[in-house]
C-alpha cells in the first residue's frame, strides 16, 4: 500500500478488493464507452484482480490501473483511469508509480502501454517503441478493438535494469 500527496488531499494507492469490482468496472465503463479503453466486465475484473490497484481517496476508489503478465518478464500497464472529476490531482501518476514499482516486485523487465498520452508517460520514464514489439498485446486485445486497422496509440514502454551480481575473480 502506498500512500502519496495528490493535489492538497493524500490518495492511498493498495490492492483492489472483491467488493470494489464493480465500481472499478463503472470507471473503466466512462472510457470505454468514448473508446480511450477497453471494455472490462465486472466478472473480467474479478477474475483478475490480483492485478489490480485502486486509488482511493477519503474511503472512495477514484482510480484503478492493473497489470496484465505475458511471461517472459513482459508486463503491460492498462486499465489506467480516474474518475473524471478527480483528474488533473496527481491519482494517474500515483497509480503509474504504484504499478511500475509492483511490475519490479514481480520481477519484470519490461513494462509497457499504448496510450495516447505520450508526454504523461514519457515524463514516467516510459520511451516510444514500436507497437510490434508487442505481438503478444496485438493477438490478445488488438484484435477485438474496433480500431484495430486505425489505431491511434502509441507504444511506450519503461524497461527494468537488473544488476548482475559480481561473479568470482
Amino acid at each position: 500500500m502506498q500512500a502519496a500527496e495528490a493535489g492538497s488531499e493524500a490518495v492511498t494507492v493498495r490492492p483492489l478488493r472483491p467488493e470494489e469490482c464493480e465500481t472499478v468496472a463503472v470507471i473503466l465503463q466512462h472510457y470505454a464507452s468514448r473508446e480511450i479503453l477497453l471494455w472490462r466486465t465486472p466478472d473480467d475484473i474479478r477474475e483478475h484482480a490480483a492485478n489490480f490497484l485502486v486509488a482511493e481517496r477519503r474511503g472512495q476508489v477514484v482510480g484503478c490501473v492493473a497489470l496484465q503478465d505475458y511471461g517472459g518478464d513482459l508486463y503491460e500497464l492498462r486499465s489506467l483511469a480516474v474518475r473524471e472529476e478527480q483528474t488533473g490531482r496527481g491519482i494517474g501518476s500515483a497509480l503509474v508509480k504504484a504499478a511500475v514499482d509492483l511490475a519490479r516486485a514481480r520481477g519484470a523487465r519490461e513494462l509497457f502501454a499504448l496510450t495516447r498520452r505520450v508526454a504523461f508517460f514519457g515524463s514516467r520514464g516510459f520511451a516510444v517503441v514500436p507497437r510490434e514489439r508487442f505481438p503478444q498485446k496485438v493477438w490478445r486485445d488488438c484484435l477485438l478493438c474496433r480500431k484495430r486497422d486505425c489505431c491511434d496509440e502509441t507504444a511506450v514502454a519503461i524497461e527494468f535494469r537488473w544488476e548482475q551480481p559480481a561473479g568470482p575473480g
